[in-house]
């Protein structure tokens, strides 16, 4: 249940953050006083230099997201071996909801200031990110697991996490629409937020590996 609330959490802003940069881009277009919004034009936004923007920005995230993913993969195994799985588990969850609500702000901010800062919150990333998450909710199962279920363990995971990710992205547009673009961020905190909770909670412990053999 936690897997789907985490995929589902990490999917839930992936389709509102396109339209959120599209409308930022065109903010900060129209904030040059060369450009004058014309009455008359159906979408205002449709300008090739604001699409043209707008992917440079959204290809920029993307690229930095994989770049601190990597990092995050590193460091997470570091915690692992440090701190044990359930830790390193519930730190992958919760610098995630650290890095919404800075997206937050930015959101709230909008134009130039609010993408930078919603491009710079990516770095929290190598704290804690969906990478990490999964070596580390793979790392729990195959300590809980025995050697003959950990195969049909990990596919059902992987399952879970794909349908989780696919209803976030249906969710996420689903409740921009009807509640305002900031509520799939507003919404995205809180379900993080529950899923650390759940770990810390109801997950056995799980001590550091032992590496004195």
């Amino acid at each position: 249940s936690d897997l789907f609330l985490v995929s589902l959490s990490f999917g839930i802003t992936q389709v509102p953050m396109l339209y959120v940069f599209r409308i930022m881009t065109c903010d900060a277009y129209y904030e040059d006083p060369r450009h004058v919004r014309q009455p008359t034009d159906h979408d205002v936004c449709a300008k090739h230099e604001i699409e043209a923007s707008t992917a440079r920005s959204i290809a920029l995230l993307g690229g930095s997201t994989t770049l601190f993913g990597l990092i995050n993969l590193l460091i997470t195994g570091w915690t692992i071996k440090r701190l044990g799985v359930k830790r390193a588990l519930s730190i992958q969850i919760f610098w995630p909801a650290v890095r919404l609500l800075v997206q937050n702000i930015g959101v709230s901010k909008g134009s130039s200031a609010g993408i930078l800062i919603v491009q710079a919150s990516q770095i929290i990333t190598i704290v804690g990110g969906p990478n990490g998450y999964v070596l580390a909710l793979n790392s729990f199962v195959a300590d809980a697991v025995e050697h003959e279920g950990r195969t049909g363990a990990l596919g059902r995971l992987q399952g879970c996490m794909l349908y989780g990710a696919a209803l976030g992205f249906l969710i996420g547009g689903l409740v921009g629409d009807a509640f305002g673009i900031l509520a799939p961020f507003r919404m995205t905190v809180v379900l993080f937020l529950l899923s650390c909770a759940y770990v810390v909670v109801w997950l056995p412990s799980t001590p550091p590996p032992n590496e004195d053999y």
